[in-house]
Order: structure tokens, then C-alpha cells, then sequence
């Protein structure tokens, strides 16, 4: 279960205003920041060998990956999508759809199984690596 309140209030913005919208989208970009500014912290230590729990390390640095793609997925995504609002009309219900987003979603959807194989199924793609990008 993935509960972000964040995305959850824009599902519900058409309840609302483009500025409720942008509002929001900058209360998510400054949650990021503030969340980063630890992690980014966290991440330096560990680097230079001084990270608070050395025993753990390696333990540590599976969250920390999971924490850091995490934050640098959401900073991506609030600058689109500020962007994105920022060009619409007031009435959010007037906001028009993009076919060029809907395909690169469609893409990136896709790339899942590509990484992981289909659902069900145990072999992972030969081209999927286990590095880290």
C-alpha cells in the first residue's frame, strides 16, 4: 500500500482550485527538501566512512537506495508537475489531457515487467540487470 497524502490531494483537486493545486505542489516540494536534507546527510556520512552504524552498512544502503530514488522521484515529478499546472486554465476541470504523458506512462508501466518479468512469473528478464542503474 503506498499512502502519500500529497498525491492523494491532487486525485481530489477538481474539488478544489488551480491554486489549491499549486499550493499543494509546493507543500510536496518542500517536504521533499526537508526530507532529502537527513537522507543527503545520512548518504555523505556513509560515503566517507562514517556512517552512525558501520555494522549495518550494507543492510542500511538497501533503504537508503529505496529512500534516495524515492526523493528524487517525487522532486522530478512535483517540477513536471508544477509545470504542467502552472499552463492550465482556473477551472482544473478544463485542464486538457496530454496523449504524449498518457504514452510516456504507458512506456514506463511497461518497462516493469521488462524489468521483473510478468506478474507470476519466476525468471527475470535476461536483459535486467541487479545493479543499480
Amino acid at each position: 500500500m503506498l499512502e502519500f497524502e500529497q498525491l492523494l490531494k491532487i486525485s481530489f483537486a477538481d474539488s478544489g482550485s488551480k491554486a489549491d493545486i499549486v499550493t499543494n505542489l509546493e507543500a510536496t516540494r518542500r517536504w521533499v527538501l526537508e526530507q532529502n536534507e537527513e537522507n543527503l546527510a545520512t548518504a555523505r556520512a556513509y560515503f566517507e566512512g562514517r556512517g552512525a552504524f558501520p555494522q549495518r552498512a550494507a543492510l542500511n544502503q538497501l533503504g537508503g537506495v529505496f529512500l534516495t530514488d524515492f526523493y528524487v522521484m517525487v522532486a522530478e515529478w512535483v517540477d513536471w508537475a508544477s509545470g504542467v499546472v502552472r499552463e492550465w486554465p482556473d477551472d482544473v476541470r478544463e485542464a486538457p489531457f496530454s496523449r504524449a504523458v498518457a504514452e510516456h506512462a504507458l512506456r514506463r508501466a511497461e518497462r516493469v515487467e521488462a524489468i521483473l518479468g510478468p506478474r507470476g512469473s519466476r525468471e527475470r528478464p535476461a536483459e535486467a540487470g541487479a545493479s543499480h542503474r
